[in-house]
């Protein structure tokens, strides 16, 4: 995956963590629907990121009490979208199915 393949919008910026010494995209603004980052970009004639494991792992952390959400949309066989989202703003967890 390349990240020239990302869409980011809002305040995002690349930078040095000092505390793992790695290269993070750093989030920060006001609202999740102005700043995000979008794999792939939606203009992008790549539509899959070739993911061929069975896991995937993200690693986030969030400024003390503020907002925070990650949406992790997916399309399985062009038939069954599924969304999954972490937020510190739900009070419970939370199952919603749509059938086709």
């Amino acid at each position: 995956l390349e990240w020239k393949n990302s869409e980011k919008s809002g305040d995002v910026t690349d930078t040095i963590d000092k505390t793992i010494g790695k290269k993070v995209l750093q989030l920060v603004g006001p609202s999740n629907t102005s700043t995000f980052i979008q794999l792939p970009k939606s203009k992008s004639p790549l539509k899959s990121l070739g993911l061929i494991g069975h896991y995937i792992y993200i690693e986030a952390f969030a400024k003390s009490n503020r907002p925070f959400s990650l949406h992790f949309d997916y399309i399985i066989d062009d038939k069954q979208f599924t969304r999954i989202s972490l937020s510190n703003i739900f009070k419970a967890a939370k199952v919603l199915r749509n059938s086709p």
